[in-house]
């Protein structure tokens, strides 16, 4: 009886575990002064990894699309001057909305280099545009697919100890 209430809870935790955030890549500079993608569609509680390509850039919020003034915001978007090679993680922390960011290293957001977070509620998360409006946001493997994994292993190691 104990053995089973110790799976059941296990594999509550790992369904949990499995169910919420998804990672999305947004390379900055890739191709200019852009956002490869431009636009994502993420949940609360999903990652945004921007990984920097090429070029020194600091990514900065602000309240409105295309506006190079930053947000007043106190739990705002803010990675600090980045350089090629470097990544900054930014944890979606609202329900919904739009979360618009630009490049404030020199005269960049002039130039173009700004982008948008749409976060929407329920299962719309993970996705991304370019200027070409095809899907280039990268995404980690599917929720669905961690959860399957991680119950098999679960299942034969308990299975094991029995």
């Amino acid at each position: 009886m104990v053995r089973t209430l110790d799976i059941l809870v296990l594999l509550i935790l790992t369904f949990l575990a499995c169910s919420n955030a998804e990672t999305i890549t947004v390379k900055v500079a890739d191709n200019a002064l852009d956002f490869n993608p431009k636009n994502v569609t993420a949940r609360k509680g999903d990652v945004i990894s921007f990984v920097f390509v090429s070029g020194k850039h600091s990514l900065v919020q602000s309240d409105s699309p295309g506006v190079c003034t930053n947000s007043t915001s106190l739990t705002s978007l803010s990675s600090g001057e980045k350089s090629q090679g470097e990544t900054y993680t930014y944890t979606v922390n609202q329900n919904d909305g739009a979360i618009y960011y630009f490049c404030n290293y020199g005269q960049h957001c002039l130039g173009g280099e700004s982008g948008v977070i749409n976060v929407v509620t329920g299962n719309g998360g993970g996705s991304g545009s370019g200027s070409n409006g095809k899907s280039s946001a990268s995404v980690n493997v599917p929720n669905s697919f961690n959860f399957f994994l991680l119950f098999t292993i679960t299942l034969f190691f308990f299975k094991s100890m029995l």
